[in-house]
């Protein structure tokens, strides 16, 4: 009995007669009313109800011993199920059981369903932002490279004509010549402030 617990009991089937789930199950504590006893000791059971002119046959659902619920039949006060009876009624039990488990499976793959699409949701947007972070990286090295190479192309004047004045220096005589060369110094270190401006 201690093993299920009242959320154990999935589905709560049963044959009305008259009478309403509010007026018998709700407003006894589970496992005191006949369902219930059906339910946690796993055995069909048979009973009259206080004030009632009908009688209650409970037949628990059954699973892998495990109960899904109860099926429960009201029956005129004089009369007991016949052998044919009880025999549908297992047979329309064990039926039950089989439909319960089978939805209860197609839940269960629906929602791994969902998990796997979602994962995969995840994946796919992980994968896009890692190239585009990818891709980002790319562009940079690209611009980085081009830059160097710019920056390179405007301070190889200014290299060679440091090399030239100081290889000869005679040069420093000639004010023309000298004056040109300071100048495209000078002006290749203006282009190389705008190319890293």
């Amino acid at each position: 009995y201690e093993k299920l617990r009242k959320e154990d009991v999935t589905n709560f089937l049963k044959a009305k007669n008259g009478i309403t789930e509010d007026e018998v199950c709700s407003k006894i504590i589970f496992g005191k009313c006949f369902c219930g006893k059906a339910a946690l000791s796993q055995k069909a059971g048979f009973s009259s109800c206080k004030n009632k002119s009908f009688r209650v046959y409970c037949i628990p659902i059954l699973f892998a011993e495990k109960t899904l619920g109860v099926l429960r039949v009201d029956m005129p006060e004089d009369q007991s199920p016949t052998e044919l009876e009880t025999s549908f009624l297992t047979s329309v039990v064990s039926i039950v059981a089989g439909i319960i488990v089978r939805k209860q499976a197609e839940e269960a793959i629906l929602q791994s369903h969902q998990r796997l699409e979602d994962t995969l949701g995840e994946l796919k947007e992980t994968s896009r932002q890692r190239n585009i972070h990818q891709e980002r990286l790319r562009v940079l090295g690209v611009m980085a490279s081009g830059i160097a190479h710019d920056f390179s192309n405007v301070l190889t004047p200014i290299l060679g004509f440091t090399d030239l004045l100081l290889s000869k220096p005679n040069i420093v005589s000639d004010k023309e010549k000298f004056n040109r060369y300071l100048k495209l110094m000078k002006a290749s270190v203006e282009d190389a402030i705008n190319v890293v401006a």
